[in-house]
């Protein structure tokens, strides 16, 4: 089997940050060998329109670097 290269995967954060939805996305794409993940969260009001500084940060921890505000 070939793994998936590149994936985008989306967090959802309305009222809170979900991490573990980082978490459960990000792992299981690891651990399948895709290369390249990106991320896409909703941009927050009270981070002037950025992602929520705790999925950023669950996304450095894991190595994702690509990360959006959708």
């Amino acid at each position: 089997k070939v793994p998936i290269r590149r994936v985008g995967l989306y967090v959802p954060g309305g009222l809170a940050p979900l991490v573990s939805s980082v978490l459960m996305n990000v792992v299981p794409a690891q651990v399948a060998g895709v290369e390249s993940i990106a991320r896409a969260s909703p941009p927050q009001k009270d981070h002037g329109g950025e992602v929520h500084p705790t999925i950023l940060a669950a996304c450095a921890l894991l190595g994702v670097d690509e990360v959006y505000a959708v």
